[in-house]
């Protein structure tokens, strides 16, 4: 059995204590992020290289065993007082023009701060707005930062947004590597597409409903007793799939209805709840589908289980589409695919379950092992998001602190 917690804990705590870190040491990186009405830009380096190109004395190191390092602070002072000269230094070395054209106006609009791994440290994130008029399909980009002192160094020019490209946040795709051979290259947008843009709003919704565990665990809620039937106070095996499998139809297209509804309510912003109030609901609509299957009182009501919840789910999805800026252009071409993937995403999950279920569902352990207990596991599940989610308990940090030195005891660091 220890052997088995041990393994357990090895493969579950990268998961758990894995950092992201999307920035490498010696590189500097260019983040363009293109709006139906707008375009942003982000000059980004490292404070360690700045301190080497400028002779600062910036603080640059993070230490991950902080929450909130304070040297972050620090770091934004230090920024502050000496911002023209940083900036100076970024924007001659930046090169943004029409290819063979005009350079394209930008207006500054401030600064951050961005934590990256241990040994990298902290990068200083310079902002622009560009003039949005002036974006052409094809432009020039270049940034020479630091090429004057290292020769074997390499930037790098980021899309972090677009939507005809199908380039959405958290996705940002590497386009260009700038180096002291090449420091300026050509950036080419005529490829972009409203039809790429809607394929990539399809994807986006396949990822995100096979990412969003809680989705999932919801519908294998409500899947678990589809096999079954109710006679008396026993569950028992259906007799035939077409039974079983248009129980499950009703239960996942009322499901789709009501979360494709709330979706478009909230993605243009007719209605609005609080986050913290949906993601809690979702939470608690894991243990109420569960805690159906252990003592039903709504025999032949799960699709309105499914909607009511759905209700719900669908501002959970709506959620994912807050970051991407929406103009009114694309608004129905993206909830159209958004929803699409989210459909497809669905029907996959189903199709990878349902079968499964079927064929197993004779056997007496189906409904105490898999009905029972499993319905009791996705109870306590949805017990500990609730609870962090809303009372904002960080119950999944804590988790990560307990298994963090036992994963380091066992495979090292």
């Amino acid at each position: 059995m220890k052997r088995w917690l041990l393994l357990l804990a090895v493969l579950v705590a990268p998961l758990l204590t894995s950092q992201a870190v999307p920035h490498r040491g010696g590189e500097s990186y260019v983040y363009l992020s293109f709006y139906q009405d707008s375009t942003h830009l982000n000059l980004q380096i490292s404070a360690r290289d700045l301190n080497r190109a400028l002779g600062l004395d910036l603080p640059w190191e993070r230490d991950y065993a902080r929450p909130k390092p304070p040297e972050e602070a620090a770091l934004r002072a230090a920024v502050a007082a000496r911002l023209d000269t940083i900036r100076t230094y970024a924007e001659n070395a930046f090169t943004l023009r029409a290819a063979g054209g005009d350079p394209i106006p930008r207006t500054f609009t401030g600064f951050s701060t961005l934590g990256a791994g241990d040994k990298i440290g902290y990068f200083v994130v310079l902002k622009y707005d560009l003039d949005h008029t002036a974006i052409p399909e094809a432009m020039e980009v270049g940034f020479e930062a630091l090429f004057e002192v290292d020769r074997s160094r390499r930037n790098l020019v980021i899309i972090d947004q677009d939507w005809r490209t199908s380039t959405f946040q958290e996705e940002a795709n590497e386009i260009l590597f700038l180096d002291p051979g090449r420091p300026i290259q050509t950036l080419d947008l005529s490829g972009a597409t409203l039809w790429s843009g809607f394929l990539g709003m399809v994807r986006f919704g396949i990822i995100h409903i096979l990412e969003g565990l809680d989705h999932i665990l919801f519908l294998l809620a409500l899947v678990l007793p589809a096999v079954l039937i109710r006679e008396g106070k026993r569950w028992k095996p259906v007799q035939n799939f077409r039974t079983a499998f248009w129980k499950i139809v009703t239960i996942v297209t009322f499901f789709t209805i009501a979360h494709s509804v709330t979706l478009a309510l909230a993605a243009l912003k007719i209605v609005s709840l609080p986050s913290l109030l949906v993601e809690s609901i979702i939470a608690g609509s894991i243990a109420v589908a569960a805690i159906h299957n252990l003592a039903p009182r709504f025999i032949r009501h799960e699709a309105t289980i499914a909607f009511a919840f759905g209700l719900f789910h669908g501002f959970g999805f709506a959620s994912l589409l807050e970051p991407l800026g929406l103009g009114q252009e694309y608004t129905a071409l993206t909830l159209l695919g958004f929803n699409l993937g989210v459909e497809v995403g669905q029907v996959f999950i189903i199709a990878l379950i349902f079968p499964v279920l079927y064929l197993i569902r004779r056997p007496s352990w189906y409904r105490t092992v898999v009905l029972r207990y499993g319905s009791v596991l996705l109870i306590l599940i949805a017990a500990f998001w609730f609870v962090e989610r809303a009372f904002e308990v960080p119950l999944t940090a804590k988790v990560k602190d307990l298994i963090r030195p036992l994963y380091y005891a066992l495979i090292g660091r």
